[in-house]
């Protein structure tokens, strides 16, 4: 699919041009990228949603990809405006509302501000509903490794499989000059994190050049209560080689979790972007969940 040459253009009130794609027909599934703010991160997953019968919206991020930058940074508020605009044009009243990352924050926002037009949400990977932190990954170490004569064995953990031990003694240099050693040391997730981490500097220039929107900077919306989301919640968090389904931290994140209708998916041996490095695992997952809600209606 060319995607690129069939994106629509939302003009915002103050000229800023956004892109988006909208294709199939059916229950609406909104795709909102992470930070990296470009649609082609769910290029595994656009197929198999059409041919699940879903209609599928994919955005990019106010500054990234296919859109302009505004006169301000883009914060959580705005982007979920943004993104509840592009649905209205389009004649979508509900859908589905899928984030990754810093994208599950915008979403958190388009549900705090208008539940009733949310069928369920899904995240991946992010604070936002629930993700593992760095201590889940650092405890099982093994003893001694902090003080290996290099200091790059900090990350060496009893949990890796014999392919996840192979890939750590391969990339852990690499991981080591961005200090994220705790992180899944299989090659696309290195790529993706030194990628990301060049990304994320050039990102922080141009958002250094834009003063604050002084009407949003405050209009966050805050959740209140620790079961705060009511509609179906489908959460997935990768295991970075460490923690798989049924382990304690697995267990104490999924009764974190912010919705009594909430579902975890560990998936152990996957990094960050976790729909990528685990799209079989991850379709099946989200086409499962779908077809739940479609029981539903």
């Amino acid at each position: 699919m060319s995607a690129q040459k069939m994106m629509k253009t939302f003009v915002r009130s103050d000229g800023v041009r956004l892109r988006y794609l909208d294709h199939g027909q059916g229950m609406a599934i909104v795709l909102m990228p992470g930070a990296g703010g470009t649609h082609d991160v769910y290029d595994r997953q656009v197929d198999v949603l059409l041919e699940a019968g879903c209609r599928v919206i994919l955005l990019d991020r106010e500054g990234r990809g296919q859109c302009d930058w505004g006169k301000y940074r883009f914060t959580n508020v705005g982007q979920a405006r943004d993104a509840w605009a592009i649905l209205d044009t389009i004649g979508i009243n509900k859908a589905v509302l899928v984030g990754r990352s810093s994208g599950a924050f915008a979403i958190q926002q388009m549900y705090l501000a208008q539940p009733d037009r949310v069928i369920a949400l899904v995240s991946i990977d992010s604070a936002s509903f629930g993700k593992f932190s760095p201590r889940d990954f650092r405890s099982g170490c093994e003893p001694g490794a902090e003080v290996n004569s290099d200091g790059l064995d900090a990350g060496l953990d009893s949990r890796f499989d014999s392919q996840t031990i192979q890939d750590y003694h391969r990339n852990k240099a690499s991981l080591a000059t961005i200090n994220v050693l705790w992180e899944y040391p299989s090659d696309y997730n290195t790529k993706m994190r030194l990628a990301w981490f060049e990304q994320l500097e050039n990102l922080n220039k141009e958002l250094d050049f834009r003063p604050e929107n002084p009407a949003e900077v405050n209009a966050e919306k805050k959740p209140l209560g620790d079961k705060w989301c009511n509609v179906p919640l489908l959460v997935f968090a990768a295991g970075r080689g460490r923690v798989g389904p049924g382990d304690p931290e697995s267990n104490a994140l999924a009764r974190r979790l912010p919705s009594d209708q909430a579902i975890l998916v560990t998936v152990k041996n996957s990094g960050h972007w976790v729909n990528v490095e685990a799209a079989d695992q991850f379709n099946r997952e989200l086409l499962n969940f779908l077809g739940s809600l479609k029981e539903l209606s």
